[in-house]
């Protein structure tokens, strides 16, 4: 779906985004299909080729999407501010999002 359908409005996504992650905070299984959704997001837009991938890939992927998740569950559920939410968006996206994209160039199997 594209951006526009799921959120209207910046504030909007925000809003789903904060409850989204109460939810999966709660829910042991939603927050680990959030950490597979992130790992497939990754692979998706990274253009990793999965074939190239061995066991030790697999868990270094999974322990940074673990990561990411864990931090939006942690931080932004309670982020109440913009502020407080952007900060700790920008956060992850930093930490984790990098992470992923050089980890995969340094490995090889990017496509």
């Amino acid at each position: 779906f594209p951006y526009t359908t799921l959120f209207r409005s910046p504030e909007q996504a925000k809003v789903r985004m904060r409850i989204i992650a109460k939810i999966a905070r709660a829910h042991p299984r939603i927050r680990k299909h959030l950490e597979g959704a992130l790992k497939n997001l990754w692979i998706t837009e990274l253009c990793i080729d999965p074939e190239k991938m061995d066991a030790v890939d697999e868990s270094v992927l999974d322990f940074m999407a673990a990561g990411a998740v864990g931090f939006i569950c942690e931080h932004l559920a309670d982020a109440d501010e913009d502020a407080a939410f952007d900060e700790s968006f920008s956060i992850i996206s930093r930490t984790f999002g990098k992470s992923a994209l050089s980890y995969a160039k340094e490995r090889g199997f990017l496509l």
